[in-house]
């Protein structure tokens, strides 16, 4: 059981199909290893994977660090459940899962605008883009750290209900009877 959730991880991460198939072949293992840009597509396909790239630099690196910051507790947990560390190790475990976190970030982009690319029209990648370079666009973007943190704050009273409503369900009158 030791390593049941970075098994999980990897599985996810190698099994888990066209979502989490990497364009660019294997995923970076360290924040100092670079990827190299995949080659374009020609045509249109290359058109749009172009501009939906551009769309995915736009995004807050700050929001996503954010989300880093909102899934340390669970990386901690998970690596000091998996993984038998030393004090030293123990101290320097933020810093490394940051790194990892960063190094993950470059193949998960290059999939997004990937998926981008698939799912929408050169047309409307443009339009999207002209509007994420817009003064309404800059402005809407300028504050994706604060709407992440209120879909955070949200998610978890969420999380908190689906919880709070399973445990009674449970402990209930007639749960026994079933």
């Amino acid at each position: 059981m030791r390593l049941t959730v970075l098994a999980a991880a990897t599985a996810l991460m190698t099994l888990g199909g066209p979502a989490w198939a990497d364009p660019l072949g294997p995923p970076a293992t360290t924040a100092t290893q670079t990827i190299p840009p995949a080659p374009a597509p020609s045509g249109d396909a290359g058109v749009r994977l172009d501009l939906a790239r551009q769309i995915v630099a736009l995004r807050s690196q700050s929001s996503e660090m954010q989300l880093f910051r909102a899934k340390l507790p669970w990386f901690t947990a998970a690596m000091q459940a998996n993984v038998r560390m030393n004090d030293a190790q123990r101290a320097a475990l933020p810093r490394i899962l940051e790194e990892q976190y960063r190094a993950a970030m470059a193949p998960a982009h290059e999939n997004i605008a990937a998926a981008y690319a698939r799912i929408f029209t050169a047309a409307q990648l443009r339009d999207v883009l002209a509007f994420n370079t817009s003064d309404t666009g800059r402005a809407w973007l300028s504050h994706q750290e604060e709407l992440t943190e209120t879909s955070l704050a949200l998610q978890r009273v969420v999380d908190l209900a689906v919880l709070a409503g399973a445990t009674q369900q449970l402990q209930g009158p007639g749960v026994n009877q079933q």
